[in-house]
């Protein structure tokens, strides 16, 4: 194969539209192509937004990315489908030319929109305006007199010269954002960052920013592109080349023509690089050959670094005209791609990235190299960039000058970063290459192998570092303090909060001058050991007085570490509607402030998301539990994990063979024994509410629960107050379950008072449900009304909607029978709106009596009304003598009206006919 068959492959694909200006500056249709464009997801996501969004508001879509990564092919494909498919008007402008002034453009664009606004009214606009149409507010007359909705499509937009970066007219993207109305709807593509002022729109979730990674083809998308005038692509050779390729169209392109001549895919797809033959003579002849020599200098220079800048290559490589040369390298694009747009940063395509290191190693002497990465490792520390500095460092290939930049960057990059995994990654490598480390990058080591679960190679780091210290610093007094700090961490994570109590208030208790940061972490501690034991104001005024410290201390993951601490109070206290307040803000500072790929992100989403379940926000409570659950096997407390654990076993659906079931219980084994004992018990107390009470009793007995006692028999170390309450929540269901009402009851009402005198709503709505249930099937059912509008009032105050799902069917029978509609016994317009919203969210209607079946239940031709009704109660434990009390009938009826549900249910007992039920409905 022949690098001029590449060459026209990248180059003469595109047939130039019709030119709309007289000086063939503008386009007024899209590309033609001379392949078939592949649906993108981004072009399906474009389309589904805008399909929804309608007139509702204008939104904004600006594609970034260089040339080849098919953005014009994206834009033609949403414009032809708005305009030939949805028949909805559009106007498609092209710029095709670089430098066109602003003036130019606004003036065209103007009198496209006139032409658009005159066809679409059928006459013309200039004359009523009364508006000089050269002039601002002219635009934004005819913007408004659109037919909506209405799509602008700019392609190249960075082409125009009037942009912030260059100083040369206004900056038109901004101007025609801000002035769109609702429903006229931009889409627009540029090669290189605009720098366009679009903060408003990004602020009023108006703006859609997309880039390499959303242009990037997925593997059915390249399978369509491989697979042109091809037979089938073998899975391997497929995902071989999307990862050299980095998903971009035109690579893949030039994949396809390779596999076409190649008698062996899988050698030409493992060797796809800049550095084959035929690419390489591609590559020096279309890229080197078309630039001077002083800017494939730095392009090799540009080579030994995973990112660069302008800024940095003036610095790092001594290249004062470094500017000059990234901007002719964007014009020409194709294999650099921007990864900031806001510090104009950017990367080599992995496609080339080999070719140009192979031309940097012959082309720049090994000394020469060294020297760079030295000067990019302290560059980057000046920059905070620390893991870049690492890296570089370790490049230099100076040991000595390694330990020095890892005893900097390791506080700053854990302590002050909060990336402990990067951390524990970036330590490993340099062990496996059998570099030392110093005190402190071994101390942050230990510390980051603590909060990862690792507990057995912290301790292993920290004897190490004991023996370093008695090597170099006898006695090591200063340093002391310091490994009182890591005991308090190290008990804390192994879970055993009692001994981590008694350390940091040691620890805080030492005359010893304090870091900010450590000072903060360890009153923190101090703050969930008093949490865990509901002494809230103590766990408060920890955090008080950590305060300052976390502000000194300026640590981005300390921050969110101790307003996580404060949210978990108000969940504690099941005051849900405030945790949330504080767990939503710290999720959004976290992730502005780390990334939103932080570990600490997905531990404030394991407590989000239980907050979100018991609001009844389904929808972000699962989303939250995927992000908590997706780094609990490396990240994570006992309490905190617990959270997520709680949340997915109350959307399981018993089946203990399911994969995600499974995979919960793979997390758990790499924590402490207690978030096991938790799991099964929430597993337990989730079996009962499906009505498999023999199989909740059979878990109980596997763990040694005494349900009677509420306690695990042959354990009398003190357990955890939280973890205690689970084991009493646990025993209450199971044994309501088993029909068991005395001692159930007799156990709720004990808990009530305790959670009463500590606080605790979330916990007294639960159980007063509970003994409505019970008191409802023991026949008392003004108690059991007196414990629903208890629970209502209790709830109310704190958006506690979910426990009410457990209880519906008593709460139907309840409302039924009241005689007035269940609002009315609420004075406060507040606690009213509440009611309905759980009427609402149960399915029932006002003062109705039976909870109808909706759509997906249980067909209307299989059960009679009164069928349906009898199986509500049924399911919510009540035996043959209560259901007959209540509903007036005798016994033997219902039998028979039993008899024949088992019989449309097709299942032979009451347990069965239960679980057919709930599965049903």
């Amino acid at each position: 194969m022949k690098a001029e068959s590449i060459m026209a492959m990248t180059e003469a694909e595109p047939v130039l539209p019709r030119i709309e200006s007289p000086n063939g500056l503008f386009a007024a249709a899209p590309l033609m192509f001379h392949f078939k464009p592949v649906r993108t997801c981004l072009v399906s996501a474009i389309l589904q937004r805008l399909a929804t969004t309608d007139a509702r508001a204008a939104m904004i879509d600006l594609i970034v990315a260089p040339n080849g990564w098919g953005k014009t092919v994206a834009a033609s494909q949403v414009y032809q489908h708005w305009v030939e498919e949805l028949k909805r008007p559009g106007l498609w402008l092209g710029i095709n030319r670089a430098n066109t002034g602003s003036w130019a453009l606004s003036t065209h664009l103007i009198a496209r929109l006139d032409r658009a606004v005159a066809d679409a009214r059928g006459s013309p606009t200039s004359a009523d305006a009364g508006i000089e149409q050269s002039c601002p507010s002219y635009l934004a007359y005819l913007l408004e007199r659109l037919p909506r909705p209405f799509l602008i499509c700019i392609d190249n937009v960075d082409y125009c010269t009037g942009n912030p970066n260059s100083g040369d007219g206004p900056d038109f993207l901004a101007e025609l954002a801000q002035t769109a109305p609702a429903g006229v709807h931009l889409l627009v593509t540029a090669n290189r960052p605009t720098g366009s002022d679009l903060t408003a729109a990004r602020l009023n979730n108006r703006l859609w920013s997309h880039g390499t990674a959303d242009l990037a083809l997925t593997e059915d998308e390249a399978r369509q592109i491989l697979q042109e005038g091809l037979g089938p692509v073998e899975a391997t050779t497929l995902n071989t080349l999307i990862a050299r390729t980095e998903g971009w169209a035109a690579g893949l392109r030039l994949g396809r023509l390779l596999l076409d001549h190649a008698p062996d895919s899988t050698t030409v797809a493992n060797s796809f690089s800049g550095d084959a033959p035929d690419l390489r003579s591609w590559f020096d002849h279309h890229v080197l050959g078309a630039i001077p020599a002083r800017t494939q200098d730095f392009l090799r220079h540009a080579s030994l670094f995973p990112h660069f800048s302008a800024a940095q290559m003036a610095e790092v490589a001594g290249i004062a005209d470094a500017s000059q040369h990234l901007s002719m390298l964007l014009d020409a694009g194709m294999f650099i791609i921007p990864i900031s747009a806001h510090e104009r940063t950017y990367r080599f395509h992995t496609l080339f990235l080999d070719r140009l290191r192979s031309e940097a190693e012959q082309q720049i002497p090994a000394v020469r190299r060294q020297e760079c990465h030295r000067r990019m490792a302290q560059w980057s520390m000046r920059q905070g960039a620390w893991l870049t500095a690492i890296d570089a460092a370790v490049k230099s290939r100076d040991h000595s000058f390694i330990n020095a930049v890892l005893e900097q960057a390791a506080p700053r990059l854990v302590q002050g970063q909060g990336r402990l995994q990067a951390y524990m990654q970036v330590v490993d490598g340099l062990l496996a290459q059998g570099i030392s480390l110093g005190i402190e990058a071994r101390y942050w080591y230990a510390f980051a192998l603590s909060f990862h679960l690792r507990h057995a190679s912290a301790d292993t780091q920290r004897r190490r570092l004991t023996d370093l210290l008695d090597a170099t610093d006898p006695g090591h007094a200063d340093f002391s303090h310091r490994l009182a700090h890591l005991s308090v961490a190290f008990a804390f994570l192994a879970d055993d909060i009692p001994a981590a109590g008694r350390h940091a208030q040691a620890w805080l208790n030492a005359p010893t001058a304090q870091n900010p940061f450590d000072r903060g972490w360890v009153l923190s501690i101090l703050a969930v050991h008093h949490l865990m034991a509901y002494r809230f104001a103590e766990a408060r005024e920890c955090l008080r007085k950590a305060a300052p410290m976390i502000r000194e201390a300026g640590s981005p993951y300390l921050t969110a570490w101790c307003d996580l601490i404060r949210g978990t109070v108000f969940v504690y206290e099941g005051n849900l509607s405030k945790a949330r307040q504080i767990i939503d803000a710290t999720l959004v500072a976290a992730e502005q402030s780390m990334g939103p790929e932080a570990e600490i992100c997905d531990t404030i989403c394991s407590i989000g998301s239980k907050c979100a379940f018991e609001q009844g926000d389904h929808l972000v409570a699962r989303a939250w539990l995927e992000r908590g659950l997706r780094s609990m096997d490396r990240h994570g407390t006992v309490g905190s994990s617990a959270y997520a654990v709680e949340t997915a076993i109350a959307y399981w659906n018993g089946d203990e063979t399911a994969s995600s079931f499974q995979r919960l219980e793979a997390l758990i084994g790499t924590y402490a024994p207690r978030l096991a004992l938790t799991f099964r018990c929430l597993v337990a107390r989730r079996l009962v509410q499906l009505g498999r009470v023999q199989d909740a009793e059979a878990v109980a007995r596997e763990i040694d629960l005494d349900v009677r006692k509420a306690a695990l028999r042959g354990h009398r170390d003190e357990q955890p107050a939280r973890f205690r309450d689970l084991l009493v929540m646990t025993s209450i269901e199971v044994l309501h379950g088993r029909g068991d009402h005395a001692g159930s009851l007799k156990l709720a009402e004990r808990e009530l008072r305790r959670a009463k005198h500590e606080g605790r709503m979330l916990r007294c709505v639960r159980l007063e449900l509970m003994i409505m249930s019970i008191s409802f099937q023991t026949g008392r059912q003004p108690d059991a009304l007196r414990h629903l509008l208890a629970a209502l009032r209790q709830a109310g105050r704190c958006g506690i909607l979910q426990p009410f799902q457990n209880h519906r069917a008593v709460i139907a029978a309840l409302v039924g029978r009241l005689g007035q509609p269940l609002e009315s016994c609420f004075p406060m317009r507040g606690e009213r709106v509440f009611v309905g919203r759980v009427l609402d969210l149960l399915g029932l209607d006002e003062g109705s009596s039976v909870l109808q079946p909706e759509g997906g239940c249980v067909p209307l031709g299989a059960l009679s009304e009164r069928e349906h009704e009898l199986m509500q109660l049924v399911s919510s434990g009540m035996s043959n003598a209560v259901i007959a009390r209540l509903l007036g009938l005798s016994e033997n009826t219902v039998k028979w009206h039993l008899k024949n549900v088992f019989r449309k249910l097709d299942v032979v007992n009451r347990t069965s006919a239960v679980r057919r039920f709930m599965q049903d409905a």
